[in-house]
């Protein structure tokens, strides 16, 4: 997937979609435009994340806990690159 810095989805694929719950990409691009609000379940996880990624131009093995369709927390390991 692609993640603006806004926190905006720019794409995802199916495995991703499907891991969270969602029947397509679409369904999951157009049910959490924004990260911050509602996939992350720290509302602080995503600076972070995106924190690391200014510092370091890149980040890995990033841990966070995430909400699924169902709202169903399961924790991720995100690797980025900016």
């Amino acid at each position: 997937c692609q993640i603006a810095p806004s926190g905006r989805w720019l794409n995802a694929n199916p495995a991703l979609a499907t891991m969270l719950a969602y029947a397509k990409p679409l369904d999951l691009l157009t049910a959490q435009p924004d990260l911050k609000n509602f996939f992350f379940v720290d509302s602080e996880a995503r600076d972070k994340f995106f924190r690391i990624l200014d510092d370091n131009r890149r980040s890995g093995n990033f841990e966070a806990d995430v909400r699924r369709a169902d709202h169903q927390v399961i924790r991720v390991t995100i690797t980025g690159h900016a």
